[in-house]
């Protein structure tokens, strides 16, 4: 969606020639719903600006449509967006209205099924388990259709044996105000790479050892 976005800034820029128009189109999938969207804008005769948002063939607004193409598939407001889209049209079909987002059921089955799953890691000697959970946080919207909000986002414990290594929430204060939060570790690359320069440092500690001996 964002690129959409910056292609149609870019062919009309702010201050851009009365008479100029220009019109992007794609498809856009959330991984919940696809959605067709285009997007046109022209300035007219005094220099103003006109936009037109276009979601699935229906004029919509700037912000519906950045709620309904939101990539963040869990995020409330997105879910809030799709569940309006789909009884929009299902009462232009006759159809009576659902009140649950498509496809929350599974997600919700999936994300319980995910909870506490393991996933072992290595780097040389070096094993680790990481334990996917979810960690009170902020998320930002990828379409900046809405601020920040609090919501659980997924993360990973990380374990030796059962000694904890890393993992847990974590807090960013600014003026003693939590400015930030979530996950401490957010992905199993994150915990890979983690583990891989853990295995560096041994090693070369073993080396340095090694080198003093000699000497």
């Amino acid at each position: 969606m964002n690129d959409l976005i910056q292609a149609i800034e870019a062919a009309v820029p702010a201050g851009a020639a009365p008479g100029t128009r220009h019109r992007v189109e794609g498809r856009v999938d959330t991984g919940a719903q696809a959605h067709e969207v285009a997007i046109a804008v022209r300035m007219d005769a005094a220099g103003r600006r006109r936009e037109t948002w276009l979601c699935d063939g229906i004029r919509v607004e700037r912000p519906l449509l950045l709620r309904l193409t939101c990539a963040q598939t869990d995020c409330p407001q997105a879910q809030q967006a799709q569940r309006d889209w789909q009884n929009f049209h299902r009462r232009r079909l006759g159809l009576p209205q659902s009140h649950e987002h498509a496809g929350g059921r599974l997600r919700a089955l999936q994300a319980r099924a995910e909870r506490n799953a393991c996933v072992m890691l290595e780097a040389g000697a070096l094993t680790v388990q990481a334990i996917a959970n979810r960690f009170q946080g902020y998320a930002r919207c990828p379409n900046h259709a809405h601020p920040p909000i609090c919501r659980d986002l997924p993360g990973y414990d990380v374990f030796d044996g059962f000694d904890f290594v890393v993992g847990g929430g974590t807090q960013v204060l600014r003026d003693g105000r939590v400015v930030d939060m979530g996950p401490r570790v957010r992905s199993l690359a994150q915990v890979q790479a983690w583990l891989d320069e853990s295995h560096r440092q041994a090693g070369a500690a073993i080396d340095r050892a090694a080198a003093g001996a000699r000497s």
